[in-house]
C-alpha cells in the first residue's frame, strides 16, 4: 500500500515508525535505569561486579567464543565481499557459503573435543 501511494507516504511512514521505536527504546532505557537505581542505589547502577565472576571463572570460554564469532563473521564477510567477482556465481557462492558452514562446524567440533 505504501509503495502504491508513493515515496512521500513511505517517507512519512518511516518517520512515524522511527519515532515510535525511539519512544519504546527510550522508555525501556528509563525503566531499566530506574529499576537498577531502585534496586541498589547509585552503586547498583554503575557496578561492573556482575561481569567479574564470569570473567574470573570462564576466561578461556570467553576467548573461545570471541574467536569463534570472529571466524564465522570473517568467513561470511569474505564470501559476500567476493561474490561479485566470481565466475558462475549461482553455483560458486552457494558452495562457498556451504563450505564456510562446514569448516566452522568442523573447527567447533575439534575445539569441543579438544577441550574435554
Amino acid at each position: 500500500m505504501l509503495n502504491w501511494r508513493g515515496i512521500q507516504t513511505t517517507a512519512r511512514a518511516n518517520i512515524a515508525l522511527l519515532i515510535g521505536m525511539s519512544v519504546v527504546i527510550a522508555a525501556f532505557v528509563v525503566m531499566a535505569i530506574r529499576y537498577l537505581f531502585h534496586l541498589q542505589g547509585l552503586g547498583g547502577f554503575v557496578s561492573v561486579q556482575p561481569l567479574f565472576p564470569l570473567c574470573a571463572r570462564f576466561p578461556r570460554s570467553i576467548a573461545t567464543a570471541t574467536s569463534f564469532a570472529a571466524l564465522t563473521y570473517i568467513g561470511f564477510d569474505g564470501v559476500t565481499t567476493l561474490a561479485e567477482d566470481v565466475e558462475n556465481p549461482r553455483r560458486n557462492v552457494l558452495l562457498a557459503t556451504v563450505a564456510v558452514c562446514l569448516f566452522t562446524t568442523i573447527f567447533s567440533c575439534i575445539l569441543f573435543i579438544s577441550r574435554r
